[in-house]
């Protein structure tokens, strides 16, 4: 998504999130044709992704593994 990364070093602020910020570059990207919304959705569901694994384990809804062992009935004995 090289080309959207370029877009978003046109924004007014460098912590743009493309959604409503004034002086986003890649909503005017948008809105003007030059970038295609299939495209950038695709891209939003990869940040997304991201987002989720940077997440600790147990933030996703993993279960550490001493507490999937008690659970099992193989806590420390």
């Amino acid at each position: 998504f090289e080309d959207i990364e370029a877009l978003a070093q046109g924004c007014k602020f460098s912590d743009c999130k493309h959604d409503a910020e004034p002086g986003c570059a890649v909503k005017a990207a948008l809105e003007d044709g030059t970038l295609e919304e299939d495209r950038f959705n695709s891209w939003l569901e990869l940040q997304r992704e991201i987002e989720w694994l940077q997440k600790p384990a147990d933030a996703r809804g993993a279960r550490p593994e001493s507490k999937r062992r008690a659970r099992l009935g193989h806590g420390k004995r």
